[in-house]
């Protein structure tokens, strides 16, 4: 019984320690203040080896996409051109990846907008905590 309690604190005290977030550019461990959305922009690329190996025996791979312009509104959006000025906006870096911090925790529609096409997701976030989203195209 007391190594059950032992371990039990043990975990707690652990667990408390723990950050919330990675930061992706630096794989640092911090702790998010308000809410965060990790956006990740990937397109698929599909080689088909022109039936050298035989017909069909092609590769598909997930490339990132790097430089894609992200907008974050607050709220459900459905037409961007008439949506206001965007919360947040940035563009992906060549992990095709952009946060956006210091959010209040609610719902948001983040569009990505690439020379693939746009497309845009709402979402709601929480206090002290980050939200992900993939576009893919």
């Amino acid at each position: 019984m007391k190594n059950l309690l032992s371990i039990t604190l043990l975990v707690i005290g652990i667990m408390s320690c723990s950050t919330d977030a990675v930061e992706p550019n630096h794989n640092e461990f911090y702790t998010i203040k308000k809410s965060e959305i990790l956006v990740t922009v990937t397109r698929l690329d599909y080689n088909s080896d022109q039936c050298g190996n035989g017909c069909g025996t092609g590769s598909e791979t997930v490339a990132y996409v790097n430089d894609s312009k992200i907008k974050v509104y607050h709220g459900v959006v459905t037409d961007p051109d008439h949506a206001g000025s965007p919360v947040l906006e940035g563009n992906t870096d060549s992990n095709g990846r952009w946060v956006a911090t210091e959010l209040e925790p609610g719902q948001y529609t983040v569009i990505a907008q690439t020379l693939y096409g746009i497309k845009s997701r709402a979402l709601y976030t929480q206090l002290r905590k980050r939200s992900s989203i993939e576009f893919s195209f």
